[in-house]
Protein backbone atom coordinates (compact mmCIF):
# COMPACT_ATOMS: atom_id res chain seq x y z
CA UNK A 1 0.00 0.00 0.00
CA UNK A 2 1.34 3.44 -0.68
CA UNK A 3 1.52 6.54 0.47
CA UNK A 4 2.01 10.30 -0.72
CA UNK A 5 5.53 11.50 -0.23
CA UNK A 6 7.87 14.24 -0.92
CA UNK A 7 11.31 14.55 -2.48
CA UNK A 8 13.05 16.91 -0.24
CA UNK A 9 16.82 17.73 0.00
CA UNK A 10 18.21 18.75 4.06
CA UNK A 11 19.46 22.49 3.57
CA UNK A 12 22.50 21.90 5.66
CA UNK A 13 23.65 18.46 4.40
CA UNK A 14 21.97 18.33 1.14
CA UNK A 15 21.13 14.92 1.88
CA UNK A 16 17.96 13.58 -0.68
CA UNK A 17 15.44 12.35 1.45
CA UNK A 18 11.65 10.85 1.33
CA UNK A 19 8.90 12.93 3.48
CA UNK A 20 5.27 11.15 4.47
CA UNK A 21 3.08 14.10 2.85
CA UNK A 22 0.51 13.18 4.75
CA UNK A 23 1.50 13.89 7.85
CA UNK A 24 3.11 16.69 6.42
CA UNK A 25 -0.69 18.00 5.56
CA UNK A 26 -1.51 18.14 9.31
CA UNK A 27 0.02 21.55 9.86
CA UNK A 28 2.73 22.86 12.23
CA UNK A 29 5.06 19.84 10.78
CA UNK A 30 8.59 19.95 10.07
CA UNK A 31 10.62 17.68 8.76
CA UNK A 32 14.04 16.11 10.48
CA UNK A 33 17.22 15.17 9.05
CA UNK A 34 18.27 11.95 9.87
CA UNK A 35 21.76 12.45 9.09
CA UNK A 36 22.60 15.90 10.58
CA UNK A 37 19.55 16.31 12.70
CA UNK A 38 18.82 19.52 11.41
CA UNK A 39 15.06 20.76 11.27
CA UNK A 40 13.15 22.89 8.66
CA UNK A 41 9.54 23.55 7.25
CA UNK A 42 8.50 21.68 4.48
CA UNK A 43 8.68 23.19 1.09
CA UNK A 44 5.85 24.83 -0.16
CA UNK A 45 5.97 23.41 -3.66
CA UNK A 46 7.87 19.74 -3.35
CA UNK A 47 7.73 16.96 -6.12
CA UNK A 48 5.09 14.85 -4.85
CA UNK A 49 4.73 10.76 -5.49
CA UNK A 50 3.15 8.20 -4.14
CA UNK A 51 5.96 5.97 -2.51
CA UNK A 52 5.00 3.45 0.52
CA UNK A 53 6.64 4.65 4.04
CA UNK A 54 6.02 1.28 5.51
CA UNK A 55 8.30 -1.19 5.29
CA UNK A 56 7.06 -3.45 2.13
CA UNK A 57 8.14 -7.07 4.26
CA UNK A 58 6.36 -5.49 7.75
CA UNK A 59 3.68 -3.54 6.92
CA UNK A 60 3.39 -2.06 10.78
CA UNK A 61 6.88 -0.87 10.89
CA UNK A 62 7.75 2.60 9.46
CA UNK A 63 10.10 3.01 6.49
CA UNK A 64 13.68 3.98 6.93
CA UNK A 65 14.87 3.53 3.27
CA UNK A 66 12.48 4.52 -0.04
CA UNK A 67 13.94 3.01 -3.63
CA UNK A 68 13.97 5.92 -5.85
CA UNK A 69 12.78 3.96 -8.94
CA UNK A 70 10.03 1.49 -7.82
CA UNK A 71 7.65 1.07 -4.57
CA UNK A 72 10.30 -0.46 -2.53
CA UNK A 73 11.19 0.33 1.10
CA UNK A 74 12.63 -1.41 3.91
CA UNK A 75 12.91 -1.07 7.48
CA UNK A 76 15.81 -1.27 9.59
CA UNK A 77 16.01 -5.13 9.84
CA UNK A 78 15.01 -5.61 6.44
CA UNK A 79 18.15 -3.07 5.41
CA UNK A 80 20.57 -5.79 3.66
CA UNK A 81 24.02 -4.09 3.76
CA UNK A 82 25.96 -6.73 2.39
CA UNK A 83 23.64 -7.33 -0.62
CA UNK A 84 23.51 -3.41 -1.78
CA UNK A 85 26.05 -1.79 -3.76
CA UNK A 86 27.54 1.30 -3.62
CA UNK A 87 28.59 4.01 -6.17
CA UNK A 88 30.95 6.24 -4.16
CA UNK A 89 29.29 7.23 -0.96
CA UNK A 90 26.13 6.15 -3.03
CA UNK A 91 23.99 3.61 -1.63
CA UNK A 92 21.83 1.10 -3.96
CA UNK A 93 18.63 0.31 -3.61
CA UNK A 94 18.62 -4.00 -3.79
CA UNK A 95 15.35 -4.14 -6.07
CA UNK A 96 16.35 -1.96 -8.31
CA UNK A 97 19.80 -1.06 -8.04
CA UNK A 98 18.93 2.74 -7.72
CA UNK A 99 19.46 5.86 -5.39
CA UNK A 100 17.83 4.58 -1.97
CA UNK A 101 16.09 7.75 -0.44
CA UNK A 102 16.18 7.82 3.37
CA UNK A 103 12.88 8.46 5.39
CA UNK A 104 13.21 11.74 6.73
CA UNK A 105 11.35 12.31 10.76
CA UNK A 106 8.29 14.15 10.81
CA UNK A 107 7.88 16.28 14.29
CA UNK A 108 4.18 17.74 14.57
CA UNK A 109 4.30 20.45 17.69
CA UNK A 110 0.84 21.22 19.37
CA UNK A 111 -0.07 24.88 20.07
CA UNK A 112 0.77 25.70 23.49
CA UNK A 113 -2.79 26.93 24.35
CA UNK A 114 -3.47 22.91 23.69
CA UNK A 115 -1.26 22.65 26.47
CA UNK A 116 -2.26 25.25 28.76
CA UNK A 117 -2.19 23.54 32.16
CA UNK A 118 1.21 21.72 30.78
CA UNK A 119 2.44 25.14 30.10
CA UNK A 120 2.14 26.99 33.64
CA UNK A 121 2.90 23.59 35.42
CA UNK A 122 6.19 23.45 33.35
CA UNK A 123 8.38 25.97 35.93
CA UNK A 124 7.45 23.67 38.69
CA UNK A 125 8.64 20.56 37.05
CA UNK A 126 11.60 18.54 38.35
CA UNK A 127 14.06 20.77 39.57
CA UNK A 128 12.25 23.61 38.48
CA UNK A 129 10.71 24.90 41.77
CA UNK A 130 13.84 24.48 43.78
CA UNK A 131 15.68 26.61 41.00
CA UNK A 132 12.52 29.21 40.83
CA UNK A 133 12.77 29.45 44.64
CA UNK A 134 16.76 30.00 44.85
CA UNK A 135 16.54 32.88 42.43
CA UNK A 136 13.65 34.16 44.46
CA UNK A 137 15.00 34.26 48.10
CA UNK A 138 18.72 35.52 46.53
CA UNK A 139 17.03 38.19 45.00
CA UNK A 140 16.63 39.39 48.84
CA UNK A 141 20.51 38.90 49.45
CA UNK A 142 22.29 42.39 49.24
CA UNK A 143 24.74 42.39 46.33
CA UNK A 144 23.98 38.70 45.66
CA UNK A 145 20.87 39.88 44.21
CA UNK A 146 22.17 41.68 41.48
CA UNK A 147 24.74 39.21 40.38
CA UNK A 148 21.29 36.27 40.55
CA UNK A 149 19.60 38.59 38.32
CA UNK A 150 22.21 39.19 35.90
CA UNK A 151 22.72 35.27 35.50
CA UNK A 152 18.96 35.12 35.54
CA UNK A 153 18.56 37.70 32.73
CA UNK A 154 21.18 34.67 30.48
CA UNK A 155 19.69 31.66 31.87
CA UNK A 156 15.84 33.19 30.77
CA UNK A 157 17.54 32.98 27.16
CA UNK A 158 18.60 29.18 27.80
CA UNK A 159 15.02 28.51 28.78
CA UNK A 160 13.15 29.74 25.11
CA UNK A 161 16.60 27.78 23.73
CA UNK A 162 15.30 24.36 25.21
CA UNK A 163 12.10 24.88 25.60
CA UNK A 164 11.75 26.02 21.83
CA UNK A 165 13.45 22.50 21.38
CA UNK A 166 10.68 20.50 23.32
CA UNK A 167 12.33 20.50 26.86
CA UNK A 168 9.87 19.04 29.29
CA UNK A 169 11.04 20.96 31.93
CA UNK A 170 13.62 23.58 33.30
CA UNK A 171 17.24 22.96 31.66
CA UNK A 172 20.16 22.65 34.54
CA UNK A 173 22.30 25.97 34.05
CA UNK A 174 24.64 25.76 31.51
CA UNK A 175 28.31 24.84 32.67
CA UNK A 176 30.16 28.09 33.47
CA UNK A 177 33.56 27.03 31.36
CA UNK A 178 33.02 29.95 29.02
CA UNK A 179 31.07 32.96 30.87
CA UNK A 180 31.35 35.00 27.97
CA UNK A 181 29.47 32.71 25.79
CA UNK A 182 27.24 31.57 28.69
CA UNK A 183 26.34 34.90 30.34
CA UNK A 184 28.42 37.71 28.78
CA UNK A 185 26.78 37.55 25.09
CA UNK A 186 23.28 36.68 26.32
CA UNK A 187 23.12 39.55 28.27
CA UNK A 188 24.54 41.81 25.72
CA UNK A 189 21.64 40.65 23.30
CA UNK A 190 19.04 41.49 25.60
CA UNK A 191 20.30 45.22 26.56
CA UNK A 192 20.62 45.66 22.90
CA UNK A 193 16.96 44.68 22.16
CA UNK A 194 15.99 47.04 25.35
CA UNK A 195 17.81 49.80 24.70
CA UNK A 196 17.09 49.83 20.79
CA UNK A 197 13.02 49.40 21.75
CA UNK A 198 13.26 51.47 24.81
CA UNK A 199 14.92 54.15 24.16
CA UNK A 200 12.48 56.91 21.98
CA UNK A 201 10.13 56.00 25.20
CA UNK A 202 13.30 57.16 27.15
CA UNK A 203 14.17 60.21 25.55
CA UNK A 204 11.26 62.01 25.09
CA UNK A 205 10.18 61.32 28.44
CA UNK A 206 14.19 62.79 30.34
CA UNK A 207 14.38 65.39 27.80
CA UNK A 208 11.04 66.93 26.21
CA UNK A 209 8.90 65.50 29.63
CA UNK A 210 6.39 64.43 27.46
CA UNK A 211 3.04 64.37 27.76
CA UNK A 212 1.51 60.46 28.98
CA UNK A 213 -0.57 60.15 26.07
CA UNK A 214 2.84 60.74 23.70
CA UNK A 215 4.97 58.36 26.31
CA UNK A 216 2.16 55.95 26.10
CA UNK A 217 2.28 55.57 22.08
CA UNK A 218 5.62 55.35 22.20
CA UNK A 219 5.91 52.52 24.78
CA UNK A 220 3.53 50.59 23.02
CA UNK A 221 5.70 49.78 20.25
CA UNK A 222 7.83 48.78 22.68
CA UNK A 223 5.96 47.03 24.79
CA UNK A 224 4.60 44.74 21.95
CA UNK A 225 7.57 43.85 19.69
CA UNK A 226 10.34 43.22 23.14
CA UNK A 227 9.07 40.06 23.36
CA UNK A 228 9.38 38.82 19.68
CA UNK A 229 12.89 41.02 19.67
CA UNK A 230 14.12 38.63 22.38
CA UNK A 231 13.28 35.62 20.94
CA UNK A 232 14.41 35.82 17.98
CA UNK A 233 17.93 37.51 19.19
CA UNK A 234 18.07 34.64 21.56
CA UNK A 235 17.38 31.64 19.48
CA UNK A 236 19.33 32.80 16.70
CA UNK A 237 21.77 34.58 18.91
CA UNK A 238 22.33 37.80 17.22
CA UNK A 239 21.08 41.06 16.85
CA UNK A 240 20.03 40.35 13.29
CA UNK A 241 16.58 41.47 14.12
CA UNK A 242 17.35 44.92 15.03
CA UNK A 243 18.86 45.58 11.85
CA UNK A 244 16.80 43.75 9.25
CA UNK A 245 13.22 45.64 9.39
CA UNK A 246 11.69 43.77 5.98
CA UNK A 247 13.04 40.65 7.61
CA UNK A 248 11.32 41.23 11.27
CA UNK A 249 8.00 42.20 9.41
CA UNK A 250 7.86 39.16 7.04
CA UNK A 251 8.31 36.77 10.42
CA UNK A 252 5.72 38.34 12.56
CA UNK A 253 3.23 38.46 9.29
CA UNK A 254 3.96 34.67 9.30
CA UNK A 255 3.70 33.89 13.01
CA UNK A 256 0.71 36.54 13.92
CA UNK A 257 -2.02 34.18 15.11
CA UNK A 258 0.94 32.53 17.53
CA UNK A 259 2.67 35.84 18.58
CA UNK A 260 -0.57 37.86 19.65
CA UNK A 261 -1.73 34.21 21.70
CA UNK A 262 2.02 34.50 23.71
CA UNK A 263 1.42 38.26 24.15
CA UNK A 264 -1.60 37.64 25.34
CA UNK A 265 -0.52 35.06 28.06
CA UNK A 266 2.37 37.11 28.99
CA UNK A 267 0.15 39.44 29.76
CA UNK A 268 -2.66 37.46 31.89
CA UNK A 269 1.11 36.62 33.73
CA UNK A 270 1.90 39.66 34.25
CA UNK A 271 -1.44 40.85 35.44
CA UNK A 272 -1.91 39.38 38.85
CA UNK A 273 1.96 40.70 39.60
CA UNK A 274 0.79 43.98 38.83
CA UNK A 275 -2.19 44.07 40.72
CA UNK A 276 -0.79 42.99 44.24
CA UNK A 277 2.10 45.44 43.81
CA UNK A 278 -0.34 48.01 43.60
CA UNK A 279 -3.37 47.07 45.35
CA UNK A 280 -1.48 46.88 49.32
CA UNK A 281 1.29 47.49 50.87
CA UNK A 282 1.31 44.36 53.01
CA UNK A 283 4.71 42.38 53.57
CA UNK A 284 3.21 39.15 52.95
CA UNK A 285 1.34 40.51 49.78
CA UNK A 286 4.90 41.59 48.73
CA UNK A 287 6.44 38.20 48.65
CA UNK A 288 4.19 36.41 47.00
CA UNK A 289 4.20 39.72 44.19
CA UNK A 290 8.22 38.92 43.74
CA UNK A 291 7.56 34.96 44.16
CA UNK A 292 4.67 35.77 41.44
CA UNK A 293 6.88 37.61 39.05
CA UNK A 294 9.70 35.02 38.72
CA UNK A 295 7.31 32.49 38.06
CA UNK A 296 5.75 34.55 35.15
CA UNK A 297 9.75 35.42 34.16
CA UNK A 298 9.77 31.30 34.08
CA UNK A 299 7.00 30.59 32.44
CA UNK A 300 7.27 33.64 30.15
CA UNK A 301 10.20 32.60 28.57
CA UNK A 302 9.15 29.12 28.14
CA UNK A 303 5.89 30.13 26.45
CA UNK A 304 7.99 32.15 24.08
CA UNK A 305 9.85 28.85 23.64
CA UNK A 306 7.01 26.96 22.77
CA UNK A 307 5.85 29.56 20.06
CA UNK A 308 9.39 29.13 18.31
CA UNK A 309 8.40 24.83 18.54
CA UNK A 310 5.11 25.72 17.05
CA UNK A 311 6.07 27.85 14.21
CA UNK A 312 8.84 25.71 13.12
CA UNK A 313 6.34 25.45 10.02
CA UNK A 314 6.95 28.72 9.16
CA UNK A 315 9.49 29.88 9.94
CA UNK A 316 13.20 28.19 9.34
CA UNK A 317 14.34 29.28 13.16
CA UNK A 318 18.10 28.73 13.73
CA UNK A 319 17.27 26.28 17.30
Amino acid sequence: MSTPALRVSCPVCELSLAAPAALLGTGRAVLVCPKCDHRWPPPASAHAERRPLRCSNHAERPASWVCDECEGAWCEDCDDAERSQTVGDLRLSTCCLARRLPVARVEVARPFWEDLPAVLLWPLRSAGLPMLLVFWAGSFIPLVGWLLLLILAAYLQHVLRTSARGAPHLPPYPDLDDPVQDVVYPLGRLFAVTVALWFPWWFAQVFFEAPKVVGVILALPAVLLWPFAVTAASVGRSLRVLTDLPLLASVLSRIRVDYVAALGLLLALAAPVALLEMGSKSVVLALLASLLRYYALFTGFHVLGRMVLQTRHLVEWEV
